[in-house]
């Protein structure tokens, strides 16, 4: 009865081991798995629709006086700044955005003021030493977010690279765990086995003398 007291204990330590090193395992594919969503959904999609906004707002510079493609584009460039803004998650990204958005703003202000005094016969050079003013300021305010973009995708791939080298780690540790503990218990369990062989060996051997 002891003995296989001893042997149900036994193997019932190597399955919940077991089990605790293939929940481990799990965990880490769920988790691998989510890191991967993660990293498509936010950080690469906000770099991605950074750089999308910074293209179309060169079609905008390109478009001239062609109103509809620029209003096109405009609509284009404030998505993209919408998706980057949820994507990326960043207070210096948010303040960049508002930034640009205003920026757009004022570009259109300019552009009416332009086409006014262009009806007006007026003097059109300081409107549009303005507006050359607010395209540079706009372009580069839109390189620096596709370069925050960049950046927040790059610490975020090496986050999760440091989350999936501690989840690996803990697999290791949890199957050499489980395979020393087997060993253990397996020749623990073999020698409370053999030794009471030994004694009816022993005893039989005296009564066959």
């Amino acid at each position: 009865m002891k003995i296989r007291n001893k042997l149900v204990i036994g193997f019932t330590a190597i399955v919940l081991f077991s089990g605790a090193m293939g929940f481990t395992a799990v965990d880490g594919i769920l988790r691998t798995s989510r890191l991967t969503t993660e990293l498509f959904e936010y950080p690469l999609m906000a770099s991605s629709f950074a750089r999308s906004a910074q293209t179309a707002f060169v079609r905008i510079r390109l478009a001239g006086e062609n109103t509809p493609v620029i209003a096109a584009h405009e609509r284009a460039v404030r998505e993209d700044l919408s998706i980057v803004s949820e994507r990326l998650r960043d207070p210096a990204g948010a303040a960049l955005i508002t930034h640009i958005e205003s920026g757009l703003e004022r570009l259109a202000h300019l552009r009416k003021t332009k086409a006014r005094l262009a009806e007006e016969g007026g003097n059109l050079g300081e409107t549009i030493l303005q507006q050359e003013v607010a395209y540079e300021t706009i372009e580069e305010e839109l390189e620096t977010l596709v370069e925050l973009a960049v950046v927040r995708s790059y610490d975020f791939m090496l986050a999760a690279e440091e989350n999936s080298n501690k989840v690996f780690n803990i697999q290791v540790f949890f199957v050499c765990l489980v395979i020393s503990l087997g060993l253990g218990i397996s020749l623990y369990l073999g020698r409370q086995l053999v030794r009471p062989i030994r004694v009816i060996t022993a005893v039989t051997s005296r009564l066959a003398a």
